[in-house]
Formats: C-alpha cells, structure tokens, sequence
C-alpha cells in the first residue's frame, strides 16, 4: 500500500530511447478503472497469485479507518 505521494521520473527513457507516451495519465488511469470494473469478480477471486496481482486484505486497516 502507497502512504505517500510519489512521482515516476521518465526522463532518462525519454532521453536514452527517444521513448515518448502515447497517452495521458488521465487515460492510462481511466484505462485501468474500465479493466477493474469489467474484471472485479475474476479479479476478487484470483488465489495463489503474485501479492501484487491480488487485491489487499484491509484486515485491521478497516479497523482503524472504522474507528477513525
């Protein structure tokens, strides 16, 4: 989980690879909400995957914002 704001520098790729992005970040995120939404119970469901391909167990998490 990400507690704090971060920022990807591209920079180097740009400038190594003459690499440039073919879209924006408002698409790339509107992108990945589409693949989520249409995907949530496959999703949901996955088991004996990467912890980064699985959705995170809140556990005391909820407790704590619950209490908050």
């Amino acid at each position: 989980m990400i507690a704090e704001d971060f920022m990807f520098d591209t920079s180097k790729i740009k400038s190594c690879l003459k690499w440039r992005p073919t879209l924006t970040n408002e698409q790339m995120l509107w992108r990945a909400y589409q693949y989520y939404s249409q995907n949530k119970r496959e999703i949901e469901n996955r088991r004996n995957v990467s912890d980064h391909r699985r959705k995170a167990n809140m556990g005391v998490i909820r407790l704590l914002k619950w209490v908050s």
